[in-house]
């Protein structure tokens, strides 16, 4: 019996043999092969950033996946991103007063939630925001919800104050030039570091009074001043995010109060209260709130305080209002409406200043021109944004010259 004979791929298509498939095949290959060889190699490139704008802001995300900081660098005139930094578990952030350089003091544990810690000061360039140099840190800086004055660097760029709480309170001071820790200075239940001099800053006490440290070249204090309280802080605490103009901070209570410290001097000296409240603004259960809840900007003389309709202890209630004060004349200028409640707040440094307005929840930045009070815009998707960052009208002028 005789079987059929079985057909091959290229019998089952006439006109086409098994050699002449190959060939196809092989020709095929050539062809795309020099048409690749054409196409010129891709090469990566850095953007190199600009000096930063007076608009610029830097909008601090301290807990993108709870162990990973991130920091937005944000157009106000254009609504767009410029970059981005990465820093640790909960980092704060402080400038070079030539803004040449960004410096973020960051903690990392080995194990990711755990293990042995790890504290750092990291510095990075602010127009390649490529990392330019790092300074070890004792493991025991401040850790808790980012507040802008847990660090700060000294006017002529030599020094860096950390604040630590162990529960114990200090603070470190980091030689940045030499690219190490001098030694640490004992503030006993106070804490944070308010800058008003080149050798000098200024640190809140549990009982409302502050302290003022004088400290040499060598990192050791050589003097300690402690002032009087200036509220009471059972009654009316105040916030401990204030705002300065020059050596001047203007702290905000609670129940809306505003309390002037000239801290220009060897020990702080308290100004007169006054109150942004009016009765009728009192009746209506207006009070402040928020996380970053003052600006200010130095030309305008004017203050910027986010408002809430709330109740007692509704001092982290996000705000519906901001309310612009002339401190000269201490009373209340203008009412800004936000389309969508905000935490966070900061006022440029220009004589053309934006206003912008963060959200914890919704991951929303809105912007307002200052002196006219309009809407500008919104952006979105920014993860949980809590410290507005922006560049001094010093600083600036300084960047400019310095680049």
């Amino acid at each position: 019996m005789n079987r059929p004979k079985q057909s091959s791929i290229a019998d089952q298509r006439p006109g086409i043999s098994f050699a002449g498939v190959v060939t196809i095949v092989a020709t095929a290959m050539f062809i795309g092969s020099a048409a690749l060889a054409q196409i010129p190699p891709e090469k990566s490139t850095v953007r190199v950033l600009p000096v930063p704008g007076p608009h610029w802001v830097y909008l601090l995300d301290p807990l993108t996946n709870f162990m990973e900081a991130r920091v937005s660098i944000i157009n106000g005139d254009t609504l767009g991103f410029e970059g981005m930094l990465s820093g640790g578990y909960v980092s704060v952030l402080a400038f070079a007063p030539d803004y040449k350089s960004v410096y973020m003091a960051d903690t990392y544990y080995s194990r990711g939630t755990r293990g042995e810690r790890t504290d750092v000061v990291s510095a990075f360039d602010t127009t390649t925001l490529k990392p330019t140099g790092e300074v070890i840190l004792p493991p025991k800086r401040l850790l808790s919800n980012p507040k802008q004055y847990s660090v700060g660097v000294t006017s002529d760029g030599r020094f860096m104050l950390v604040s630590n709480l162990t529960p114990a309170t200090s603070t470190s001071v980091v030689d940045l030039s030499a690219k190490k820790v001098l030694g640490e200075i004992d503030t006993p239940g106070c804490t944070q570091v308010l800058l008003s001099g080149n050798r000098k800053f200024t640190a809140m006490c549990a009982d409302g009074s502050l302290l003022t440290v004088t400290f040499g070249d060598d990192g050791k204090a050589t003097a300690k001043n402690r002032a009087k309280p200036f509220f009471n802080v059972d009654k009316d605490p105040v916030f401990d995010q204030p705002v300065m103009i020059g050596a001047t901070v203007y702290f905000v209570s609670y129940y809306g109060m505003v309390y002037p410290v000239d801290l220009s001097g060897e020990t702080a000296k308290p100004g007169d209260p006054w109150s942004m409240l009016s009765d009728e603004d009192k009746k209506d259960a207006w009070l402040p709130g928020g996380w970053e809840l003052e600006g200010v900007n130095p030309g305008q003389g004017l203050l910027y305080v986010l408002m809430h309709q709330g109740k007692d202890w509704s001092h982290e209630q996000a705000g519906t209002e901001i309310w612009a004060y002339d401190l000269s004349k201490k009373s209340r200028v203008a009412r800004i409406v936000l389309p969508q409640v905000a935490d966070s707040i900061y006022v440029t440094q220009d004589d053309k200043p934006l206003l912008f307005a963060a959200s914890h929840d919704s991951g929303t930045l809105q912007v307002f021109d200052a002196t006219t009070r309009t809407y500008r815009g919104i952006m979105n998707n920014l993860g949980s944004p809590w410290i507005i960052y922006g560049v001094s009208e010093k600083g600036q002028q300084a960047a400019a010259a310095s680049h």
